[in-house]
This record gives C-alpha cells, sequence and structure tokens, in this order.
C-alpha cells in the first residue's frame, strides 16, 4: 500500500501536468480497483520492477488467470505508462 500511494500521486501529478486532469475521476476510481484486487489475491502475483527499482514507480503485476491458461497475465495501470512509438 506504501507503493501504491507514492506511486499514484505521481500519476495524479503527471496526468495534470500533461492537461489530462479530466481523465483523473476515472483513474481514482480504477485505480481504487485495481489495488484492490491486487491486495486481494496478493499471494498469487509475481510482481516485476523497471532496471531503475523505483520502489515508487512503474510496476508489473503477473498472475495465473486460470490453471488452464499456457501463461500468464500482465496488469499495469495505462495510465502510468509513456508511449514511445518506433
Amino acid at each position: 500500500m506504501t507503493w501504491a500511494r507514492a506511486y499514484l500521486a505521481k500519476v495524479k501529478a503527471k496526468l495534470t501536468e500533461l492537461g489530462k486532469a479530466d481523465r483523473l475521476p476515472e483513474f481514482q476510481k480504477g485505480a481504487t480497483e485495481f489495488i484492490k484486487f491486487v491486495a486481494g489475491r496478493f499471494e498469487e502475483f509475481q510482481i516485476f520492477a523497471g532496471r531503475k527499482n523505483d520502489y515508487e514507480g512503474a510496476f508489473c503485476f503477473s498472475y495465473q488467470k486460470e490453471q488452464s491458461d499456457e501463461g500468464p497475465t500482465f496488469l499495469y495501470l495505462a495510465d502510468g505508462l509513456k508511449q514511445v512509438k518506433y
């Protein structure tokens, strides 16, 4: 939960800075649901950090949705990602 408070504050500030303040209510609602989902099933998740190991930065959450699935499902907070075009 410590991670969530710091990271979500950064994302909210970035959305405001980028002029996307209209996204804040939807982001806050979705982020709250996401955090509750992860916290409720925490033992099922693998968590990945970036190269910098910034524990207030974006994480990737991975879990096996169904035991019959071939591979894991990865979850991200989309508003916290930076789009890079190639």
